[in-house]
């Protein structure tokens, strides 16, 4: 915790355990903030305690979104909530309980309650519960505190971070015909035809199919690669790109191999326009160091082979399927700088209560990786869904609640890291979309 407050607030900030509780102090100084009330609850994997509020603007303080701040707590909220006393300021809410509770995932650690595919449930979140699920509720109270540490030490100055659109695909199916087996292949341009009246696969899905054997065809409409990278330049982004190089189950997984010519090419070319190749490891690899590690193998001697240079390395967990356990450390022993599965897959918000990045904690065995999280805040199918897609205006809606979260994140000095598949856009609206939310 010392070393993710000092960070974020640019400061040489010790934290020392006190018979009251902690003090927080800025080395050098004889000056200090003291949490005097440490709450039990964010010590335990638990969702079910309860949330309270506290009206920041009624004793003075700035609130950077709503005046009034959730409060997870498992005990009455004091008033005043912050005071100062003689020569120190005491914050009777635990501030830093709450952001190691969020961003260690504590209440994730031995949850029951998950879906099909293993993933902790949004529903069964404390955020969820307590309508906070679209809040940076760790930002917000870090916030109080910043302002809290100006009024203690007026001579400094905290870091100010600038806000970033940080954009990622997952390439789960770089090709809608070329890689698919004849089977699958068959039962797309059936769909094609009989369900979307688009008689022109008939054509296009052969030529696709047939002529990509050193190149995915232009006639192929997942081959968006060029359109993504061309909309990120527009905006002065850059598009980071997540493939698979392995496969653990054939359901679930993709149907391209890493080392084919034409996704070879594709890597290729993403790199030498200036976008970023990522890892994203097959259905089980979380479940198995194993697997994990022979697919980052073959994904780093791949990228080696094709001279792909970066200074960061990352990617994403297939479907989410993340275990606070276990998943971190893989990709901290396989030489991957950053992780960004965090975020909820079945709604956008703030899984960590954070749209900064920050260190990855193990909270079972009490330690820092040397992996960096990125918190994921909104993927493209946990929002738009089949029924929404057929209704400009819940379209609309939608695209109004995602503007929203990234007011929110570029409002608190942080990142809006947004997921889009390279084959979501099989309805027209859903390019315009992604060119407004990139804007």
């Amino acid at each position: 915790m010392q070393k993710i407050i000092s960070d974020r607030f640019g400061q040489n900030i010790r934290l020392t355990k006190i018979d009251t509780g902690i003090k927080l102090n800025i080395v050098g100084s004889d000056r200090c903030i003291i949490f005097d009330n440490m709450l039990s609850c964010f010590e335990e994997s638990n969702s079910d305690f309860s949330c309270s509020l506290w009206d920041s603007s009624a004793e003075g303080w700035n609130s950077i979104l709503d005046r009034v701040l959730k409060a997870p707590t498992d005990s009455e909220i004091l008033s005043p909530l912050i005071e100062k006393v003689g020569s120190d300021y005491f914050i009777h809410y635990d501030i830093l309980g709450l952001t190691y509770w969020m961003l260690a995932r504590v209440e994730e650690i031995n949850s029951k309650e998950t879906d099909k595919h293993g993933r902790f449930l949004t529903s069964s979140s404390h955020a969820y519960k307590n309508g906070y699920v679209n809040r940076p509720i760790v930002d917000e109270w870090l916030y109080i505190l910043g302002q809290v540490m100006i009024k203690q030490w007026p001579h400094i100055k905290l870091k100010v971070n600038s806000p970033k659109i940080l954009i990622s695909h997952d390439v789960d199916h770089p090709s809608r015909f070329t890689f698919c087996s004849k089977i699958r292949f068959i039962k797309r341009l059936i769909g094609d035809i009989v369900k979307r009246k688009n008689f022109g696969s008939l054509i296009f899905s052969l030529i696709a199919r047939y002529s990509s054997s050193s190149e995915i065809s232009h006639l192929d409409r997942w081959n968006t690669f060029d359109w993504l990278m061309d909309k990120s330049e527009e905006n002065g982004l850059k598009s980071a790109f997540y493939f698979q190089a392995g496969l653990s189950e054939k359901r679930m997984d993709a149907d391209y191999r890493i080392d084919e010519d034409s996704i070879k090419n594709l890597i290729k070319k993403i790199s030498n326009r200036g976008h970023e190749i990522g890892f994203h490891p097959s259905y089980h690899a979380g479940s198995s160091a194993d697997v994990f590690r022979k697919e980052g193998n073959i994904f780093h001697q791949c990228c080696k082979e094709l001279n792909v240079i970066q200074e960061l390395w990352g990617g994403r967990m297939h479907y989410l399927r993340l275990n606070i356990k276990e998943t971190f450390k893989k990709w901290a022993d396989n030489g991957f700088n950053y992780e960004s599965s965090l975020g909820f897959a079945d709604c956008p918000g703030f899984r960590c209560g954070t749209c900064f990045e920050y260190e990855a904690l193990d909270p079972i065995q009490d330690k820092i990786y040397e992996l960096v999280i990125r918190p994921l805040i909104v993927m493209d199918c946990s929002v738009f869904t089949e029924n929404t897609l057929k209704s400009n205006f819940d379209c609309n809606n939608k695209l109004n609640s995602i503007h929203n979260l990234k007011k929110k994140c570029f409002k608190v000095g942080g990142n809006f890291t947004l997921l889009w598949h390279n084959n979501f856009f099989e309805k027209k609206r859903m390019k315009e979309i992604y060119s407004e939310l990139l804007k």
